[in-house]
């Protein structure tokens, strides 16, 4: 059986997924079987509630100070609250963004100090957009 759990603020629920449910992973068509476990959900379900039609599967945000970045190893190192520092890998098809504009940028456009957001992959193993705040 095609079931997915999905747990809210109000608690767990599991529904089945429909055989031609269309399914997105980090934007991208992919395959139910292909959802990773801890994956941020956004499901539209069948009008009586129970069959889920469609759903995408992205990852986690972080906003944190950026410390700095290793261009050539694709790397982003992080300053997050009570955590402390964070490296992540960045995928190699990352999106690099200013907030306001939302205008691309390189990664050795990047500057120590600055707010960013990361924005994780659904298997939350890489980075697949870097937000740039205050610009």
């Amino acid at each position: 059986s095609r079931s997915i759990t999905i747990t809210d603020k109000v608690g767990s629920n599991i529904y089945q997924v429909a055989k031609d449910a269309q399914v997105t992973i980090d934007g991208k068509s992919s395959e139910f079987s292909h959802v990773p476990v801890g994956a941020i959900i956004r499901a539209r379900l069948s009008a009586d509630r129970s069959t889920v039609r469609s759903l995408s599967a992205d990852g986690p945000s972080v906003r944190a100070k950026l410390v700095g970045v290793d261009a050539t190893n694709r790397t982003v190192t992080v300053y997050v609250g009570k955590v402390g520092d964070q490296t992540y890998d960045i995928a190699q098809d990352a999106r690099v963004a200013t907030e306001v504009y939302g205008l691309a940028m390189k990664l050795s456009d990047l500057r120590p100090e600055k707010e960013v957001s990361l924005l994780l992959t659904a298997d939350r193993k890489k980075v697949s957009r870097i937000t740039v705040h205050g610009e």
